[in-house]
Formats: structure tokens, sequence, C-alpha cells
């Protein structure tokens, strides 16, 4: 037994003893072992008599579960076939991690999806694969393309009223909102499906991380895409934001932008993400990360409030996800959803885990001209070797390993070698979980609380 298979919290009255491999969470009250839990910490030793109480409690391996079992294509759904219909862009972040949509194309390389490689990619992953349970379009931005948005609405509408498919996929998309025609809003309403739109704030915020191409404000735009999808019935509408250092200079807290996102978008749950960028970028939230890690404990703080008060989850996604996983004992040993679960594609009609992965020929899992098998030993072997925690250095001795997620945009990928980028959004996740997991102890302690913390997060 080793020291790293546990985690020792302690904040006042309440200490939390975290079971890194099993996911069990302990309160200790008996003194005497709250005193040798602490000089373990100090002295990075387990004593005999501590090894025979921690030993009742039974530590297993999650490494039989880190390979996937991959059935062959035609019994595999695709979970989501995301289409980056365009290179263009019309905005110009001020972070932007895909060049402006542009990712790594030469000039010459760019080119919108038409309507013949929506045709040829869509009928090539229904032929080889069981099932599409949902497209997503991307770019670039791709109300660029609404056409051809629309076009492949209709195409499964009429896909699935001559008996070709059993069901049409979610259709849904990410858009930054500041073009958006009506007859696309109508279109998402008669399938009852809706969008992500990227926001990063209110007015201030927003204009001075997202102008236009002509360097003016893009927040009054969206409120009217906003608007224009509510007034069409769209109901279905989500929030994506990336968190900056700009927003921790102006004082914008997570509370803030979580409580913004509810009353101006009624979107509880917003996306929010630290940005992906070079630590020495001015945007890089490294640079104020005791401010950060300040708004992230008011924010845990706030979560747990409202869910115990208010009945009502309102916080980032990452962290109900957090909640979630812990409260319920449930472990991922994948960074990120891409892989098997995502994948995306372009106008080259190169198959990727991932539309982060856009133009990056190292990390394609190959073209339409593979077999459906072929295509899905690709994206396993991706899954098993590079979007694998436990082959990841810094994972290794994590205590949140069972329970993190991230973004592989956030990671340096060489081959079969995967290196974070910074080191700040793993901070980030551990003091997440600190602060989780001496909440759940102290809720614990009133069995009235327990009982209305896990019927709120159903």
């Amino acid at each position: 037994m080793q020291i790293l298979d546990y985690k020792f919290l302690q904040k006042d009255e309440h200490t939390a003893l975290y079971n890194v491999k099993t996911g069990g969470i302990f309160r200790v009250y008996d003194e005497n072992l709250r005193a040798q839990l602490e000089a373990t910490v100090l002295t990075g030793e387990i004593s005999p008599e501590l090894e025979v109480t921690l030993t009742k409690h039974k530590v297993d391996s999650n490494e039989n579960i880190t390979k996937n079992n991959c059935i062959n294509a035609k019994d595999f759904i695709i979970n989501r076939l995301t289409l980056v219909l365009t290179n263009k862009c019309n905005l110009r972040c001020k972070y932007c991690y895909a060049n402006y949509g542009q990712y790594t194309y030469e000039k010459d390389e760019q080119k919108d999806m038409s309507i013949a490689d929506i045709d040829e990619i869509t009928q090539y992953f229904l032929d080889n694969f069981k099932g599409i349970r949902h497209i997503m379009f991307f770019g670039g931005e791709p109300t660029l393309q609404s056409d051809k948005i629309i076009y492949t609405i209709n195409k499964f509408k009429e896909l699935k009223a001559t008996n070709q498919i059993a069901h049409i996929p979610r259709l849904g998309l990410i858009t930054n909102g500041v073009y958006f025609p009506v007859e696309l809003a109508q279109a998402l309403a008669d399938i009852n499906e809706g969008i992500t739109l990227s926001v990063d704030g209110d007015m201030a915020i927003q204009d001075k991380l997202r102008p236009t191409v002509t360097n003016k404000g893009s927040f009054n735009s969206i409120k009217k895409t906003y608007n224009l999808l509510l007034e069409n019935n769209v109901r279905r509408i989500e929030i994506e934001s990336t968190y900056t250092n700009q927003h921790l200079i102006d004082n914008v807290s997570l509370v803030q932008l979580v409580k913004f996102f509810k009353n101006e978008f009624n979107c509880k749950v917003p996306h929010i993400v630290l940005v992906n960028i070079e630590d020495e970028n001015e945007l890089s939230t490294i640079h104020n990360k005791d401010k950060l890690f300040l708004y992230l404990e008011e924010l845990v703080e706030y979560t747990f409030v409202n869910l115990l008060e208010n009945n009502e989850l309102n916080t980032i996604g990452i962290l109900a996800g957090m909640i979630n996983k812990l409260v319920k004992n449930r472990s991922n040993h994948k960074i990120c959803p891409a892989g098997l679960n995502t994948i995306s594609i372009g106008s080259d009609k190169k198959i990727q885990p991932c539309f982060m992965y856009t133009s990056d020929d190292e990390i394609s899992a190959g073209s339409l001209e593979l077999e459906g098998d072929q295509v899905l030993d690709n994206l396993s072997k991706f899954d098993d070797k590079i979007n694998n925690k436990n082959n990841l250095l810094e994972c290794q001795n994590c205590f949140i390993k069972r329970v993190c997620s991230s973004c592989l945009g956030h990671f340096n990928i060489k081959g079969e070698n995967i290196q974070a980028k910074s080191e700040l959004n793993c901070e980030f996740s551990r003091k997440m979980a600190e602060l989780v997991l001496l909440k759940i102890v102290e809720i614990k302690e009133d069995v009235n609380k327990w009982n209305t913390l896990l019927k709120n997060l159903k």
C-alpha cells in the first residue's frame, strides 16, 4: 500500500479521506486516526497501525477497464459526427486556437464543404457503421454555410421518410451567433433541435475578446440571434464560454458569469473552460492564478448552496460533472470524449478523432477510402494510446485521475507521446476536486442535506 492510494483533506472540523483507486469517500471522526493521517502526510510513510485500518477498505486497480473492446463497424453507432463545413470565420477572437478557422491548412488547401462532399461523407458513415446518433456542424463559422446545414437536415428527413434510416440523428451546431439566417432557425425548430452559442460574457468582455473581422463588437448580434431562435421556437440553446485573464482583470468572477448566462440566456450549466493558450500570452489565467482559485472556491460554495437551498444546479459543466462522478463514484480513464465517441471530418475528407485536429495528418484516423473496421481500429488505438490518463506521466500519481476531464487541445501530441502544455488546467481541476470532496463530507453529516443533494443531481 502506498500513500498515493489516498488523499487526505482537512478544513475546519471536516476531514475527508479519498481512496484514489476505488473512489471511496470517508469522513474521519476518530482523533487518533486523524493524527495518524496528519503524520503520514508530513512523513510520507504509512505506519503499520494505519495500514491495518486502511486495508479494511479494498483498493482495486482500474487497469482492466482502460482498453477499448471495439466491435466491428457494422455494429458500432457513432456517438457524434462533426462536419467542419468551412474554414472561414466572421470573428477575430483574441485567443483563437483554430487560426480563425484555418487550422494549419495552407491557403490553397482551404475550401468549403460542398453538397457533393456532404453526400459522400454521410453516405460513407451510413454504409460502414450501424448508425449516427448526433451530427454537429462546425467551422470556422458554420452559419456561413447555412444552406449546407439546411440541406443536411432535409436530407436526413428524406432518408427517414423513405425508410432508409430508422432515426434522424440529432442535428446541431456550435456558432458564434453573429450571423444566423431565419431559415436556419426555422429548419432547426422543425426537427426540434438546438444549438450551442459561443459567448464569453456581457457586452464589455465579449466585445473585447471576440470582435468581428471589422473590429466591431459582437455581443448585440448574439443577443439578436438568441431572440431570433426563441421567436422561432428553438428552445435547446446551450452556452460555451472561454474564461481568460481579461475576465480576472475586469473582476468578472466565475459566479458572476454563471449567473449572467442563467439570467441572459436561460442556461443554468454553461460549458465554461479556461483559455487554451500559452502561459506567456497575456490572456492566460496563470497571470492571476490566486484570484482564479479564489473565484473557483466561491463557485463551489455557490453551487452547493444552490443545490441544497434552491434545488437548482447552476454552475459550470466541468464542476457539475466532477460532483456527479465523486458523489456517484463514477470513473473515466479518458482525457476527453474525443476518439471513438467523436469523429470529425472536413472538406479534405480526413477522419479525425476531434475537430481540434482538423488538418492534422499525424492524428488522422484515415480517409473515406478505408473500410469502416480500419477507421474504428485506428480510433480505438488513439483512445488506448493517446486519450488515456493511464498512459500520461502527469496523471500516474494524481489523486483525481478517476474523475477529471479535459480537452486534448491542452496537450502537445507527437506520435504516441503526449504532454500537457500548461500545468494550470490540472492545478485547477485538483483544487476543484479538493473543494468538492470537503463539501461532500460536510454534507454527509446531515442525512436530509445528503438526500437533497442526491435528488437535485438527478
